[in-house]
């Protein structure tokens, strides 16, 4: 018998449906070992997209666990900096710098660094052919932080030598302890923002930044908890210094051990990122990488820019 259009339409509408739904809700190919089991059970509920955008999120995340070291490390600019600022000689002529006044010289040099690294820093390194990708230069900022925290706890020293408890030590010395940890959070912070933004999935991006922010908050419950362990074992504060140098090393080593076995995804064609599954998330940034994507200026987050370098 005869087929009429409206019928042949309809069965190739099915057809089509039932071929993309079967695509939808297969396992991912490739991907190497025994799939998790809330995985599987995403898979037959949601499909293959929303379950691989929940697995790529719990990837970046996973990467992130150190972060909160850092801003461990960061945070404590207002707190054990202007602490020690108030043993320092704030005089200027006829001028008093007040303690907490030291830390402007974060956010002066933070409009200095940005476009300093952006047009000199990062071009010059590629054309020297050193790894300018965004996990280098997160474990660079890493390091930084710990050599400003060596810089403090040696001004500290210079502090403590002073005879009668004078100020003897002017608190201009505490800049390059300021310089070292500014370039360290354009290293680390701006890049690390952007790593979270533009890995995450399209429909997940709001939630990456609310998950940076959670680690800037843990990074302040850890200079708590640290302070008080130090206060309660009479720690120095020059030898506290150095213990959170000391800290940030092993969290240098965390972060490079993660981030050993990541692999970067890359926006489709939609602006979504591609999962990890698929040929496109299966490209693995190499060192000549160009960073892409939206990224915030100084600190925890704030006023956006594009980063092409």
């Amino acid at each position: 018998p005869s087929v009429s259009p409206s019928a042949e339409i309809g069965e190739d509408d099915a057809k089509s449906a039932a071929i993309e739904e079967a695509d939808v809700f297969a396992p991912p190919q490739n991907i190497g070992g025994n799939l998790p089991k809330w995985y599987t059970a995403a898979l037959r509920t949601h499909g293959r997209q929303k379950a691989d955008e929940v697995r790529q999120v719990l990837n970046v995340i996973y990467v992130m666990a150190p972060f909160p070291l850092f801003w461990c490390l960061f945070d404590q600019q207002s707190s054990t900096w202007t602490i020690q600022a108030e043993q320092l000689n704030g005089k200027l002529g006829k001028t008093q710098i007040l303690p907490d006044q030291m830390q402007m010289f974060n956010a002066l040099l933070i409009l200095v660094f940005l476009p300093l690294f952006d047009r000199v820093v990062y071009p010059t390194l590629r054309r020297c052919g050193l790894a300018t990708a965004p996990l280098t230069r997160m474990l660079a900022g890493m390091f930084l932080a710990s050599l400003a925290f060596v810089t403090a706890g040696l001004l500290q020293l210079r502090i403590d030598s002073c005879p009668n408890d004078e100020k003897c030590v002017h608190m201009l010395s505490q800049i390059p302890q300021y310089v070292v940890i500014t370039a360290g959070e354009v290293l680390f912070s701006v890049t690390g923002l952007e790593f979270a933004y533009s890995q995450a999935p399209r429909s997940m991006k709001a939630l990456m930044q609310s998950v940076w922010l959670l680690s800037v908050c843990f990074g302040n419950v850890l200079v708590i908890a640290l302070e008080g362990i130090f206060s309660a074992l009479n720690i120095s504060m020059a030898a506290s210094f150095f213990l959170n140098s000391c800290l940030m090393l092993v969290a240098m080593a965390w972060f490079y051990a993660l981030s050993k076995s990541y692999h970067f995804v890359h926006d489709d064609d939609d602006g979504a990122a591609a999962p990890p599954n698929t040929a496109v998330g299966r490209r693995i940034v190499d060192g000549d990488h160009r960073d892409s994507g939206v990224v915030a200026v100084g600190g925890h987050g704030g006023d956006n820019k594009n980063a092409n370098d």
